[in-house]
């Protein structure tokens, strides 16, 4: 498991990040390389309070509604569960080595992270539409420019793992859905 986040530090916000994990191919048969992701961010910050159970329900449903049944732009429902605003959006940045962005619009927050650790989702965890698995937790410091975050937890995470060989060459994007946990 992922260490917990430091005694210091305040729980500001937990968000559901739905979207792809992309990965860039030379040639066919190698192995994909990673090209950052692109997510929009819900926040579940309310749930978490009252339910932590639940939210750790939320990825492996997530990952399986098509993109194109989620509006870009509008709060998500999970039936049963609840509606979630956004909160924001994740990408990466183009400086070298790319970095984990999160833009927290909705409370006008920032985090840009560095990763500390990362450790293989756990057995049985949620594959995804494509089949190739979930991405690993990751904990992550602030890299310097973050605004109002400190520290990020990417976990329960579903789908969105890599091909083990390129189709093609281009990019692949592998939908996945995730925990993010901001302090």
């Amino acid at each position: 498991e992922l260490p917990a986040a430091p005694s210091t530090l305040k729980l500001l916000h937990v968000a559901i990040g739905k979207g792809t994990q992309n990965y860039t191919c030379t040639s066919v048969g190698v192995v994909p390389v990673s090209d950052g992701a692109l997510a929009t961010l819900y926040d579940i910050t309310s749930l978490a309070f009252l339910n932590v159970a639940m939210v750790h329900k939320v990825p492996p449903l997530c990952v399986n509604i098509s993109h194109n049944a989620v509006p870009k732009d509008k709060a998500i429902i999970f039936p049963g569960i609840g509606t979630f605003p956004i909160l924001g959006k994740h990408y990466f940045t183009n400086t070298s080595p790319i970095t984990p962005t999160f833009d927290l619009f909705a409370t006008s927050q920032l985090f840009s992270g560095t990763k500390l650790l990362a450790i293989p989702a756990p057995e049985g965890a949620a594959v995804g539409p494509a089949g190739t698995g979930a991405i690993p937790w990751l904990e992550l410091s602030d890299s310097g420019l973050s605004v109002g975050v400190a520290a990020g937890y990417r976990v329960v995470t579903a789908g969105g793992n890599l091909p083990s060989t390129c189709p093609a060459i281009g990019t692949i994007s592998v939908q996945y859905c995730a925990e993010y946990w901001f302090y």
